[in-house]
């Protein structure tokens, strides 16, 4: 569709009038515009290409909430995007404030899990197993999805459950309708033991042997666990909320006590101690997106149902291109007005819920993402950031129109204007900006996914131009 606003053009006429009185020497007014086609033009058709690609270097640890706010744990199968299957690792502390005299009796540990998020079927059963890390973590370490660390086998405790992460749904606010529920998994009572064991030398009352470091230096950890056959349901934990309780009772009494040991930041003499915990996220794709192997990897919308997809935690992105862009210039001056991408999506399986933001990236002929290195020396994504701002262009899911919008008219000047090669861009789910280091990366707490429309995406585009 090609058709002219009549304020757009009048304005437009009016600013290239403007600027011509302002260079030009009066006697030559006119003599420069008679004759020539001048105005503005509206357009929706030029060609989209999409196609479905593989990135890498999802991080899942950090001090962000985004980062590290929720512990992933089980699987579940998308109809098209495959199975996808989690493990959350995570350090606890605490030991040095255990009170206990040393003639205390350990009774037992509890692992409690508050629910934050889920992702697929609810209603099958599936089993929590909770496993001793047996390597240590570094909490400076930036982990990704496709990290893991040595874990012992043998589970310390296992559940076997239908989750129910919502406790009820409220009638009145639909806006607010959920509270979560928790879950609570009893550990093997040797681990007490073990923790009582570990508080003090043999005959000392009162003298911490293990601090908070060393404490973690001999319990490195904690790995949840599903089973390898398990296919019901993707289950967050709220981590600031999730907790290991050590129950112990003074010797000749019944009364019992309780040391809580954290997987977030605790306080010891003062100071913050951060604790290591990252998810690791796998995907078996399979059928449309089973070539999808490794980063860079692609497959065009035509091969997959006329449908490109995006998925959080496992790198399934979107890359779009403009294949004939530069046919707007012909034979003319060209200079964008404004340029909106319209990315609509189709409804998704029951029980997968779609991403609420996006952003977008900027991409080479490999597929990939283009890396920067910022002044402080990090490297991070160089991300297409937004009309007059600095930062990530994250758009927001319109739930009432099913799709989302993005600005993209300097994006789009640039490569008419030859200062940015015309090699596409990617969409991925939303960028986090380190504001201490400046370095963007994509961080994943979640497995959201969207399917695109691909034939209905829509590059939209104001212009002014004047013929040469």
């Amino acid at each position: 569709m090609t058709s002219t606003p009549k304020w757009l053009g009048f304005s437009a006429l009016g600013l290239l009038l403007f600027a011509i009185t302002s260079c030009e020497d009066p006697k030559e007014i006119g003599s420069e515009i008679i004759g020539q086609d001048v105005g503005v033009r509206f357009t929706d058709t030029l060609s989209i290409n999409s196609s479905t690609v593989l990135i890498d270097s999802i991080f899942t640890s950090g001090t962000y909430t985004r980062g590290s706010d929720t512990l992933l744990v089980g699987a579940y199968t998308d109809p098209i995007l495959g199975k996808t299957q989690a493990t959350a690792f995570f350090q606890v502390a605490n030991i040095d404030t255990l009170k206990a005299l040393p003639s205390a009796i350990a009774d037992s540990v509890v692992l409690k899990l508050f629910y934050t998020y889920y992702q697929g079927d609810t209603t099958k059963t599936q089993t929590i197993n909770v496993h001793r890390v047996t390597e240590t973590m570094i909490p400076a370490t930036e982990y990704l999805a496709t990290n893991e660390v040595q874990f012992d086998k043998k589970p310390l405790g296992s559940k076997t459950l239908r989750a129910r992460p919502v406790r009820y749904r409220s009638r009145f606010n639909e806006l607010d309708s959920l509270r979560f529920d928790s879950l609570s998994i009893k550990l093997d009572k040797a681990l007490a033991q073990e923790f009582m064991n570990l508080r003090y030398t043999k005959g000392t009352a009162d003298t911490i042997v293990y601090t908070q470091t060393k404490f973690k230096d001999k319990f490195k950890g904690i790995a949840l666990a599903g089973n390898e056959s398990d296919n019901a349901a993707l289950l967050g934990f709220f981590t600031r909320a999730c907790n290991l309780s050590f129950y112990y009772h003074p010797k000749d009494s019944l009364r019992s006590s309780r040391l809580i040991f954290y997987p977030v930041l605790t306080t010891n003499a003062g100071r913050d101690i951060f604790n290591s915990r990252f998810n690791k996220i796998a995907s078996i794709r399979s059928g449309r997106l089973a070539n999808l192997k490794k980063p860079g990897d692609i497959i065009p919308s035509n091969q997959t149902g006329n449908e490109v997809y995006i998925q959080e935690g496992t790198g399934v992105s979107t890359k779009i291109t403009f294949p004939n862009l530069l046919a707007l210039k012909q034979r003319q001056d060209i200079a964008i007005n404004k340029a909106e991408l319209i990315v609509p999506i189709k409804q998704n399986p029951n029980n997968i819920d779609p991403i609420s933001k996006l952003s977008l990236v900027e991409t080479n002929e490999t597929n990939r993402t283009v890396r920067l290195v910022t002044t402080s020396g990090a490297s991070g994504l160089l991300y297409i950031p937004g009309e007059r701002s600095g930062f990530p262009h994250n758009t927001l899911l319109n739930q009432t129109l099913n799709s989302y919008t993005f600005n993209v008219t300097t994006t789009l000047q640039n490569i008419l204007t030859g200062r940015r090669p015309n090699k596409g861009i990617l969409i991925v789910p939303e960028i986090i900006v380190d504001p201490s280091t400046g370095k963007s990366k994509l961080f994943a707490n979640r497995t959201n996914r969207i399917a695109i429309d691909a034939p209905n995406v829509k590059l939209k585009v104001y212009y002014t131009y004047t013929g040469k």
